[in-house]
């Protein structure tokens, strides 16, 4: 009789367990822009000579053409923003 009542009890707090629990850990793309133009005006406001605890200022690579990264070697991953040759040995191996 205890482990009914249980059962049932679990069977109609579920769907409100999983909405409070639930967290949706994605983010799209305009909340995404929004979060770097924050950061960059932080920056921009970090003009008192603190220069080491100022927030990096993130810049979208500019392609003129895009990269098939199936079948783009080294040479072609250095030209992105960000990797280097190092890094573009490893993404290729």
């Amino acid at each position: 009789m205890v482990v009914l009542v249980i059962l049932i009890a679990l069977v109609l707090t579920a769907p409100y367990l999983v909405q409070l629990f639930g967290k949706d850990t994605t983010i799209n793309p305009a909340d995404f822009n929004k979060a770097i133009a924050v950061l960059n005006q932080s920056r921009k406001s970090q003009g008192d000579g603190h220069e080491a605890n100022a927030v990096p200022t993130y810049k979208k690579a500019d392609l003129k053409e895009a990269i098939e990264l199936n079948t783009a070697d080294s040479a072609k991953l250095t030209e992105l923003k960000g990797i280097g040759p190092s890094f573009a040995h490893r993404i290729v191996n």
